[in-house]
């Protein structure tokens, strides 16, 4: 790699062995790993902003502790992409999505990123999240501060995507560079399809309230994709009146997604 860089690690207070491997890989590399201190728990989101607002770097690239990178030159790819346009503000790339230890079960697959298209924005990226967050480098202090609104999601990384997404384009890169687990105790993979859903409809909530996202041409139409895409899973459940109502309102909000081919989250 052609640059200096830093390996920030905000270890919320974990309960099992993880200090104890961070102290081991930081006597080992003293001058390449930060380890910000924690006398308590912050909780997810203040956690990830302390650790956002302790990056000193013009890139910022997040890894969190359940998944890894495959590629040497991931990050170098990607820097070299953003050094040479500033129009870009995220460059991100395919990832594998694994629910196997082994790489090659057929459990597995690959994420698929945003499609055919390539270079993407904010009002591509407001109808679904389409970047796994382990493939993602962005610039540094695009933001600024980050709203007080945003502590209190439940979802991050999308959010984050959207608010890197304000000041320039998204570039896809069409290699795997990363394995994202998923397991039955991770923190979002652990989660009914139910559960996903509707914390997606509350970002959605939240984002109409105190942004201007609500004015993009997909904000309802994703919104909508969510109301509908939750119809079968209340089916499944007996739950006939909030399918009935949820078909009402994803019909209301956007009426032709009846014929788009939805991908929920």
């Amino acid at each position: 790699m052609n640059f200096i860089y830093e390996l920030i690690i905000a270890d919320d207070c974990s309960s099992d062995s993880t200090k104890d491997i961070i102290n081991e890989f930081y006597l080992k590399y003293p001058n390449l790993i930060r380890v910000l201190p924690r006398t308590n728990n912050l909780g997810p989101g203040k956690n990830f902003i302390d650790l956002i607002y302790s990056a000193k770097g013009k890139y910022i690239a997040y890894l969190e502790g359940d998944d890894y990178w495959l590629l040497e030159n991931k990050l170098q790819k990607q820097i070299d992409i953003l050094e040479s346009d500033n129009s870009f503000s995220i460059c991100f790339t395919d990832c594998l999505e694994t629910f196997s230890e082994e790489l090659q079960n057929p459990l597995n697959y690959l994420s698929g990123g945003s499609g055919i298209k390539y270079d993407t924005n904010l009002n591509d990226l407001i109808y679904r999240n389409y970047i796994q967050t382990c493939t993602v480098v962005f610039r540094n202090n695009l933001l600024g501060k980050f709203p007080l609104w945003y502590v209190e999601l439940k979802i991050g990384d999308w959010p984050l995507h959207l608010l890197n997404a304000q000041y320039g384009k998204i570039k896809f890169l069409p290699i795997v560079s990363a394995v994202h687990r998923n397991h039955s105790s991770g923190v979002w993979s652990s989660r009914s399809n139910l559960s996903r859903i509707y914390n997606t409809i509350d970002v959605y909530k939240v984002l109409r309230r105190n942004t201007e996202f609500y004015k993009l041409k997909n904000f309802k139409i994703g919104l909508s994709n969510l109301y509908l895409s939750s119809v079968k899973y209340h089916l499944k459940e007996f739950n006939l009146y909030r399918a009935f109502i949820n078909t009402l309102i994803g019909f209301y909000l956007y009426p032709f997604q009846f014929f788009i081919s939805t991908k929920p989250v």
